[in-house]
């Protein structure tokens, strides 16, 4: 990856940084950004679990390999 690219990925993964926030729909960082941040990643959290529970659903739970 090019420098340029990691910068931008960086800025987008830090709540503290416009591009965060950008990335996610605002037009700026929230003056609340800590409460928001907070809210985003429980709702990130909570949608991960939902596909995870959806994909076990249909796929089945995974099988343990047993004898190694």
């Amino acid at each position: 990856m090019d420098k340029q690219l990691l910068d931008r990925r960086s800025n987008e993964s830090n709540p503290n940084n416009d591009a965060y926030w950008h990335a996610r729909g605002f037009d700026q960082r929230p003056t609340d950004w800590r409460e928001s941040y907070q809210i985003i990643v429980k709702l990130e959290r909570e949608q991960r679990e939902r596909q995870e529970w959806v994909s076990n659903l249909v796929n089945g739970p995974p099988t343990p390999i047993i004898g190694l």
